[in-house]
């Protein structure tokens, strides 16, 4: 599970790697999540045919099941919803469905991420992560910004002297 953490990860740093492996990594999930989808209905199907051919057995030998002669459908489908076949294969189908889940939930964070990943390329274009420029509050950055406007005063009146 950390594997699918550290690929919803964003290093913001390495933006250009980050967008290389976007769609590789878009790709590989949703790969995963169509073989579990797949999965999923066709166990299913196979759900529906072992139901089929037990409720087909019961009709033909319902004695064997502790049936009448001739059994309702009422009793037909409690005897099926009870066979410890059909109960292993649902138990398995529900974990298809919760694992697709997982899959189709990863698959949407990867659309989060190439949008998260979006905005932190503008954020970079505007010089959002550049080094900062030095702040007029600095005293430093004062007491030589006065030192030079001192000179460009001094030079600009010598120079208008001279005209």
């Amino acid at each position: 599970m950390s594997d699918l953490k550290d690929d919803l990860n964003i290093d913001k740093f390495s933006l250009d790697i980050e967008w290389e492996k976007q769609s590789q990594l878009y790709l590989k999930y949703s790969e995963m999540l169509a073989e579990y989808e797949t999965r999923r209905d066709k166990l299913k199907d196979l759900i529906e045919v072992e139901k089929a051919e037990i409720e087909k057995e019961i009709r033909e030998f319902p004695e064997e099941y502790g049936l009448k002669a001739k059994p309702t459908e009422g009793s037909i489908k409690a005897v099926v919803s009870t066979d410890k076949k059909i109960k292993k294969m649902k138990k398995k189908y529900f974990q298809f469905i919760k694992q697709s889940k997982i899959w189709g939930a990863l698959v949407k964070s990867l659309d989060h991420k190439k949008k998260a990943l979006e905005n932190l390329t503008q954020l970079h274009l505007a010089g959002y992560y550049s080094t900062p420029n030095h702040s007029l509050n600095n005293k430093y950055v004062k007491e030589n910004s006065e030192e030079i406007r001192k000179k460009q005063n001094g030079n600009l009146k010598r120079n208008w002297r001279k005209k």
